[in-house]
């Protein structure tokens, strides 16, 4: 059997809900580009892998045309970038000045986020089937806020 995997960071994009504690990563940008408040749940130091969504669907077309006999492996791990809260927050107010984002951490939450990995490995992807990503944080919020202007209507 062919089979072929990928474990994901948080992806973020337009869409998501609120469920699940990485959900903040996406809500921080999409809550202030419908001109909400966002209150933060987790600390500013708070740091996780994320991908933006594009790139996590690029990943697996890419994967799934990889030649079989360059694969070493069957799942692979991919990362875009890995900001702390603060960061991410900093990145989306270059984009959206006017964002309202408040931190006020829930201890749970937080623990729950500082007890993933900080980062996850590409190296396996990009040596065996020539994976890059192309979003950098300031890219991907770039395009997050610019899709959920066009398309505000659809995530309502």
């Amino acid at each position: 059997m062919n089979f072929r995997g990928i474990r994901f960071p948080s992806v973020i994009g337009p869409g998501r809900g609120h469920g699940g504690v990485s959900a903040y990563s996406t809500l921080i940008v999409q809550e202030p580009a419908a001109g909400r408040l966002y209150k933060v749940f987790v600390d500013e130091e708070t740091r996780i892998p994320l991908l933006y969504i594009k790139d996590a669907v690029q990943s697996l077309i890419q994967l799934e045309q990889a030649d079989e006999k360059s694969l070493k492996r069957r799942v692979y791990n991919i990362e875009g970038f890995s900001p702390t809260a603060i960061e991410l927050a900093r990145a989306v107010k270059k984009y959206l000045p006017d964002a309202r984002i408040e931190f006020c951490p829930i201890t749970e939450m937080v623990e729950i986020a500082r007890s993933w990995p900080r980062e996850l490995d590409s190296r396996c992807a990009c040596e065996d089937w020539g994976w890059e990503t192309r979003y950098t944080l300031s890219k991907a919020i770039e395009d997050f806020v610019e899709e959920f202007r066009v398309r505000s209507h659809l995530y309502e």
